[in-house]
């Protein structure tokens, strides 16, 4: 019954997920925070079992900062992503698999070493630098994407992403088309997602805006 978005452009992420805590059909609260800042750079956005939400967050989320304590520098977005699926993908394949859905949302600073190792490759972002969004499910499904949603909103977001999405928009174009991507989806699916919490993840880290409705 969530509903979250993700929309990648050149030089930030822009990630929006649906504010309500629902217990079977009754809603608990409409200000519960799905998108978790696993570090100074990347968000984790999640929908599924309330539970197993919160549980599999803290947990990756966890190992990621001591997965960077030990290499003395904080993770790619590509490893990190690798990592969750990885999670998600083991978990699969246990007695009590994890029920969440996926979107992380990360900007990488220049890594000279990258650099060096893929100048040679012709690589858009050679350095690693730059904006990435990564599309997971519970099965351990992972691709690299521009624009991605999970939840029954999705569905109509999806149409209204590939019209109008650009790979240059600015903050405020992305903000604008996030905002028609949630006022589709309060007008279209009867469950209710009338509330949204918007966060932005740019080169200068992470910034929470406000609700949008």
């Amino acid at each position: 019954m969530e509903t979250i978005i993700g929309i990648a452009c050149k030089d930030h992420v822009i990630v929006a997920a649906s504010a309500q805590a629902n217990h079977s059909i009754i809603q608990i609260k409409d200000t519960e925070d799905k998108l978790h800042a696993v570090d100074s750079n990347k968000i984790l956005a999640t929908a599924g079992e309330a539970g197993d939400r919160v549980q599999f967050t803290d947990y990756v989320s966890r190992n990621l900062v001591l997965n960077a304590t030990r290499q003395g520098r904080s993770n790619t977005a590509a490893s990190a992503a690798h990592f969750i699926r990885w999670q998600l993908a083991n978990s699969i394949r246990s007695r009590s698999p994890y029920q969440v859905f996926c979107l992380l949302a990360a900007y990488d600073n220049p890594l000279p070493e990258l650099k060096r190792l893929n100048e040679t490759k012709g690589e858009n972002k050679p350095d690693g630098s730059g904006a990435y969004l990564w599309y997971m499910d519970y099965l351990g499904t992972m691709q690299q994407v521009p624009f991605a949603t999970h939840g029954y909103g999705g569905t109509f977001c999806m149409a209204i992403l590939d019209r109008y999405y650009k790979e240059d928009m600015t903050e405020d174009e992305s903000k604008a088309l996030m905002q028609k991507c949630i006022d589709e989806v309060k007008k279209r699916i009867v469950i209710n997602n009338s509330k949204f919490c918007v966060k932005i993840i740019n080169k200068d880290g992470i910034k929470v805006l406000p609700q949008m409705e």
